[in-house]
């Protein structure tokens, strides 16, 4: 039986859970697999990747460079985070909290990032090939030079500070300013 969005986040609240992440982070800087590490970690087993982060509390981790292609990182807190370079190919970023996060040059090509807060977030020369931002919050993002073909950006929420890639047109993409945007209940 799949874990309740209760127990996902409390166990990372457990001593296990606390040393448990820390030692993922430090693998995926040392560019080591994690898998391994996560194995036999409560709800693991649901992810077909083994890479579950769901929930996780990365706030400003030095994620520089991780590989996180096929990542579970569902309602994960990375505010903060520097993903300067990081591989998030076809990773679960849905609902997570990317608030002034530095995404620089990422891979994120099908990630799915629907409902995803980036805030603040810089995003410049990330690929988003293929991505689904449904609902993403864009404000104040930068996105100049981003890679953007085939992207589904409808109903992602934006405004006069979001910075688009040149001759980019966020509307005809489905984007919608906040000042547009029908109110959420």
């Amino acid at each position: 039986m799949p874990l309740t969005m209760e127990e996902l986040l409390a166990r990372w609240d457990t001593d296990e859970g606390k040393k448990l992440l820390e030692t993922v982070v430090a693998a995926l800087l040392a560019d080591e697999p994690c898998t391994s590490i996560l194995s036999g970690f409560p709800g693991v087993a649901e992810i077909e990747s083994g890479l579950d982060l769901r929930h996780a509390n990365l706030s400003g981790a030095n994620l520089s460079g991780a590989d996180l292609l096929d990542a579970d990182l569902h309602r994960a807190n990375l505010s903060d985070a520097d993903l300067l370079g990081a591989d998030l190919i076809d990773a679960d970023l849905r609902g997570a909290n990317l608030i002034g996060a530095n995404l620089s040059g990422a891979d994120l090509i099908g990630a799915d990032l629907i409902d995803a807060d980036f805030h603040h977030a810089d995003i410049s020369g990330a690929n988003l090939s293929g991505a689904y931002l449904r609902g993403a919050n864009l404000q104040e993002a930068d996105l100049r030079g981003a890679y953007l073909r085939g992207a589904h950006l409808k109903e992602a929420r934006y405004d006069g500070e979001t910075q688009w890639p040149d001759d980019f047109d966020c509307q005809v993409a489905g984007a919608v300013h906040v000042d547009d945007a029908p109110a959420e209940n």
